[in-house]
């Protein structure tokens, strides 16, 4: 039996689940459950019930001819259990026993739901609070790397020799031009050297 001060204990008939026959139970509600023994000085537990998900009902009197029957439905054991009373007073106040731990047990459940979301979102916060973190870090990483990147190619920049700036074309013109032009001239001078001898009119040396 648990060490847990029992919420309400007494007699009982329960049905049983093969032999169909009302045998007297001790029965006691602690700790969410309801177990049952033989006699209060024979504790060897006989059975309990999962009160979790159960509801509990008046049986009427013609279902299975006794006055103060109640129905116990246990999904969880997927067995409906029946006791039956000594009068009107002890049924109501087991019923309502029941109903309380069945209440308190919903209750619990939602609390622990509930601290399970409040720990699911401040998980979710940390992580993106974590995520924006990084997010920082990697922006401020590729400025530090573009800030590098145009400090190199202003150094590069200074430290390269003066571009030239000659256009190679002009300088092409002016060597062929003057290159024309010494070619005139040492026509003129052999044209004239040759009249001087021999008085050709130089035709011949134009090509």
């Amino acid at each position: 039996m648990s060490s847990q001060a029992p919420e309400k204990e007494g007699w009982l008939n329960k049905q049983g689940s093969i032999n169909k026959r009302f045998q007297k139970r001790w029965f006691v509600l602690v700790n969410n459950e309801l177990k049952y023994y033989k006699s209060p000085e024979n504790l060897v537990e006989q059975g309990k019930i999962n009160l979790e998900g159960c509801s509990v009902d008046i049986c009427p009197e013609t279902k299975y001819k006794k006055k103060f029957c109640f129905e116990l439905s246990s999904p969880m054991q997927s067995r409906v259990y029946v006791m039956e009373a000594d009068n009107g007073t002890t049924l109501q106040d087991w019923m309502n026993s029941i109903r309380r731990a069945m209440l308190r047990i919903r209750r619990e459940k939602s609390k622990m739901a509930s601290a399970a979301r409040q720990s699911q979102a401040s998980v979710s916060s940390s992580s993106s609070a974590a995520l924006s973190t990084d997010d920082s870090s990697v922006s401020s990483s590729a400025s530090d790397s573009h800030a590098n990147a145009v400090a190199l190619a202003q150094q590069y920049v200074r430290s390269a020799p003066p571009e030239d700036t000659t256009d190679h074309n002009d300088v092409y013109r002016q060597w062929l031009e003057e290159s024309r032009g010494g070619k005139k001239q040492g026509r003129r001078t052999l044209l004239d050297e040759n009249k001087s001898k021999d008085s050709c009119c130089g035709c011949c040396l134009i090509m």
